[in-house]
């Protein structure tokens, strides 16, 4: 049993408590229109082996079962609730839900280009000062593989930078471009 700070036995600290996780990629990127999503449950103040219960509302479809720690859904254009509930053997539950908008295919395909794009940029152009110092380029001068890597490097991130540009949707004002 918890106690609250005037002594008093606290029965809500010792609730069991029951939370939708939704899956993201390294870029961010969680659910997308029409393609296959992940959401965990995160169970604490449960006693015993547990039992989860999933549903998710018409514009959804859930693949596989609905009954484990995880659960895949397939999810229409729009804002969509899902619902958790579960149950340990001492007969406890707790119920969450979640509200969750899948992103367009192009909102995710942007945002993987800019993280990419982000990601290339910073382990390959930018140093830092306190592992690589200035060199001294008297006694340094750049040499003929210097200027090759810094034209690939440049190459690289032009044609992430189109690829990008390409995902953005076009301006509607003249002379913005």
């Amino acid at each position: 049993m918890t106690l609250l700070l005037d002594g008093t036995p606290s029965i809500a600290a010792d609730l069991p408590t029951a939370k939708i996780i939704e899956r993201k990629d390294n870029c961010g990127v969680g659910a997308v229109e029409f393609a296959v999503a992940t959401f965990d449950a995160k169970a604490a103040g449960f006693n015993g082996a547990l039992q989860y219960s999933w549903s998710v509302d018409a514009g959804g479809t859930i693949v596989g079962l609905s009954t484990s720690s995880s659960l895949k859904v397939i999810l229409q254009p729009g804002p969509h609730v899902l619902n958790l509930t579960i149950t340990d053997a001492d007969g406890a539950s707790a119920c969450a839900s979640l509200s969750v908008t899948p992103l367009t295919v192009g909102q995710a395909l942007l945002l993987e280009f800019i993280c990419r794009l982000k990601s290339y940029l910073h382990i390959n152009w930018f140093f830092n000062p306190l592992w690589d110092p200035l060199r001294d380029r008297v006694l340094q001068p750049i040499t003929r593989a210097d200027l090759v890597r810094m034209i690939h490097i440049s190459e690289a991130t032009t044609s992430l930078l189109k690829q990008v540009l390409a995902a953005l949707p076009r301006e509607r004002e003249e002379g913005k471009e």
